[in-house]
């Protein structure tokens, strides 16, 4: 059970993420990384939407869905079901493809989203443990 709640904090971080960087794209102003890296570049950039939709809204609904699941699991209102393991692995593929992006088309690193991809890493491998 404990595993739940630790997934579930960590989704509520990846959720504050998004959401930092969805504040910053709206307002127009300069994101600041961390860590010294471009994400003014890749925020902006052309693969920073799918389908239209900003990648961070897209982020703020996966890792809220996340965050509520995870609890009402966690308080054992439902059992786990097998469709978290299967939306955690398609924001891990998914997380995967944009760090690759990153260093392979756009040849810049954003620190907030390189946090998010690990957030979403670990979320995975905590959901995948849950089963196997």
């Amino acid at each position: 059970m404990t595993i739940h709640y630790f997934i579930a904090v960590l989704a509520i971080a990846g959720f504050y993420i998004a959401r930092h960087i969805h504040d910053h794209k709206k307002k127009g102003k300069k994101l600041i990384c961390p860590f010294r890296m471009s994400c003014d570049t890749v925020i902006g950039s052309s693969y920073s939407t799918l389908f239209g939709i900003p990648l961070e809204l897209l982020g703020m609904g996966y890792y809220g869905l996340t965050a509520v699941l995870h609890v009402v699991v966690f308080f054992g209102i439902v059992p786990t079901p097998l469709y978290m393991l299967v939306i955690a692995g398609i924001a891990f593929l998914f997380s995967m493809y944009l760090v690759l992006v990153q260093a392979y088309k756009l040849h810049s690193w954003c620190s907030w989203c390189v946090g998010s991809a690990i957030i979403s890493t670990v979320i995975f491998f905590l959901s995948f443990s849950i089963f196997f």
